[in-house]
């Protein structure tokens, strides 16, 4: 039967080295890869990373950056039909967010939302064609709005998830098994009284 690194280590050792993983800076740098490719696939560039935390009032995770890809964007969304035609006759929808403000959650955030409309991108040769434009762009309006709210919630959440994915990895690094782990690897367990913390 094997020994597990827990049952080489004593509760007095865990506790003298619960933050050993946590200690090194870069300890989040895996949540915030794979974060950054999985917002990626969204269709939403991440350019930068802020976070703080754990348990105090205000800590938080938020990212600065945009939509880099409309159309797989727009795939996180349903019943925009105005906004998507505009996107697939070659037109646009712009997020972008950067941080703001003293602490790190989804709420110290300013947004920038821009939508190209129709009269921007469909040539109109003719005052037919002016008047079929004019009540797309009627129509886009209508959705724009809406569109802009939940787009904006949409990347709140994202950022609460975020939080919520850094909070896992913190509170594994901090584990038992954890921190037993790395003091049976580092060998931090023999000859313990000789060891500085």
């Amino acid at each position: 039967m094997t020994t597990t690194a827990l049952e080489l280590v004593d509760e007095s050792l865990l506790e003298k080295y619960r933050h050993c993983n946590v200690e090194w800076n870069d300890w989040w740098d895996c949540v915030y890869e794979s974060f950054t490719e999985d917002m990626e696939a969204l269709g939403v560039r991440v350019d930068d990373i802020y976070s703080s935390g754990f348990y105090s009032q205000g800590d938080g995770a938020c990212f600065e950056g945009a939509v880099q890809d409309s159309e797989l964007f727009l795939k996180n969304f349903q019943g925009y039909p105005m906004i998507t035609k505009l996107v697939a006759d070659g037109g646009s929808v712009y997020l972008s967010v950067k941080h703001s403000g003293y602490y790190y959650h989804e709420n110290c955030t300013s947004w920038n939302f821009e939508a190209e409309a129709f009269n921007q991108i469909l040539p109109t040769p003719t005052q037919f064609h002016v008047d079929v434009v004019a009540a797309l762009d009627e129509k886009l309006s209508d959705e724009v709005g809406k569109f802009e709210d939940e787009a904006i919630e949409f990347m709140k959440g994202k950022m609460r998830e975020l939080y919520s994915r850094l909070g896992d990895e913190y509170d594994h690094l901090v584990s038992d098994e954890a921190v037993a782990e790395t003091i049976v690897a580092n060998d931090w367990h023999i000859n313990n009284d000789d060891n500085e913390e």
